[in-house]
């Protein structure tokens, strides 16, 4: 196998990954477009591609939702601040700061699912801490400090380690690619995306066949929408894992489903279906037609045909999603609260406002029963909408 040892750990957890973030359902982030729809993009946590268990958690003291709500609203205001000032030099920026902006807020509308991911970042850095390629670079007090910091939700000391190593990975490739990557997992979390960027573009250099790097690097362009970029890492990737694992792999269905993503956010719908379909076949295989992540590829699948305009053939997957989650999770889980939203975009498209609003209606109790309420007025509003389309008010 030629990929270089990252650790014990791999990361396992499907966390999607999206373009132009609006809200989210749960556990699922969605993708903006018309009023919200499908699932895309995935990163690749750092367990074994087979493994779906949650990073083992750690204590945390201190860390809690009023800790993290007050730190993304001191950097919400930070960032208004900054493009109100036309500090940003470069297009660039200016992008990364609004979709920066975008994400907080996403994170302030959910501060709970904000908590959870900090905590799932530090126990993922306790793990990498424990590595063989950590411990023998970082003297074995400094490694008890920053995990002793950990324990009370400080990275600090952490990213100083990571730092460190990565100032002297030139003779130490294998530790500075991750502590590179790392770094980089901070940096996304805090959506500081092109720091981020910058990061795992760094341990891509010194481990450049390791899919896991390739992959978060192309999420990364992805979200700053620079699309041909992200693709050639998408590229690399997949054939990395392509003769690694062979086609019928996870990993590998992964890699075909973000270059389906990337490809459909250029406009190039059938290039997406074209990938998305052999994620879709991948995955039948693996799983079976009865796995929450196959229900996300028939999704994602909907998503395609439905920009391209094919709304019949949109539902028809969407339909083969919400069947499958419906037997999976039942009729009160938010992620069956996407698929019905979705079936709606795709009825109101199609200009069929009656059939429309029976989805939304469907959505709406599930969002109501979530407490979601950045969903809730959003579906509440294309309920109304509606209902005046159809002359029901």
């Amino acid at each position: 196998m030629k990929k270089i040892a990252v650790g014990i750990f791999v990361f396992g957890a499907i966390v999607i990954i999206v373009l132009l973030l609006k809200d989210d359902f749960g556990g699922f982030k969605m993708r903006a477009g018309k009023d919200g729809v499908q699932v895309e993009v995935e990163s690749t946590n750092k367990q074994t591609p087979q493994s779906t268990t949650s990073p083992t958690q750690i204590v945390n003291v201190g860390l809690n939702e009023e800790a993290i709500k007050k730190e993304f609203e001191n950097l919400k205001r930070e960032i208004l601040q900054s493009l109100d000032s036309g500090k940003p030099e470069s297009q660039e920026e200016v992008i990364a700061l609004k979709q920066k902006l975008k994400r907080v807020e996403a994170k302030l509308a959910n501060t709970q699912k904000a908590l959870e991911e900090r905590k799932n970042v530090l126990a993922e850095t306790e793990k990498a801490l424990e590595s063989e390629q950590i411990k023998n670079a970082v003297p074995e007090d400094q490694l008890a400090q920053a995990q002793y910091k950990l324990e009370e939700g400080d990275s600090s000391q952490a990213e100083t380690i990571f730092n460190q190593i990565l100032q002297e990975a030139e003779a130490k490739a294998e530790a500075g690619a991750e502590a590179a990557f790392q770094l980089a997992n901070f940096a996304k979390e805090r959506v500081d995306y092109l720091e981020a960027l910058k990061l795992f573009e760094k341990a891509v250099q010194f481990a450049p066949e390791n899919s896991f790097y390739l992959n978060e690097a192309g999420v990364m362009l992805d979200i700053l929408a620079h699309y041909d970029k992200a693709i050639g890492y998408y590229k690399k990737a997949l054939a990395s894992d392509l003769e690694t694992y062979g086609t019928d792999h996870p990993s590998v269905a992964i890699r075909w489903n973000n270059l389906g993503a990337a490809w459909k956010s250029k406009g190039e719908y059938d290039k997406a279906i074209g990938y998305y379909e052999k994620a879709l076949a991948s995955n039948l295989k693996t799983h079976g037609p009865d796995h929450p992540r196959v229900a996300t590829y028939w999704n994602n699948l909907g998503g395609a045909w439905d920009s391209k305009g094919e709304y019949d053939k949109a539902i028809e997957y969407y339909e083969r999603a919400l069947t499958s989650d419906l037997k999976t999770y039942g009729a009160n889980h938010p992620s069956v609260a996407r698929l019905w939203n979705n079936l709606g975009l795709a009825w109101r498209s199609k200009g069929e406002y009656n059939k429309a609003i029976e989805y939304y209606e469907n959505a709406l109790q599930v969002v109501e029963k979530a407490g979601l309420q950045h969903r809730i007025e959003l579906v509440k509003r294309n309920i109304a909408v509606l209902k005046k389309k159809a002359g029901r008010e």
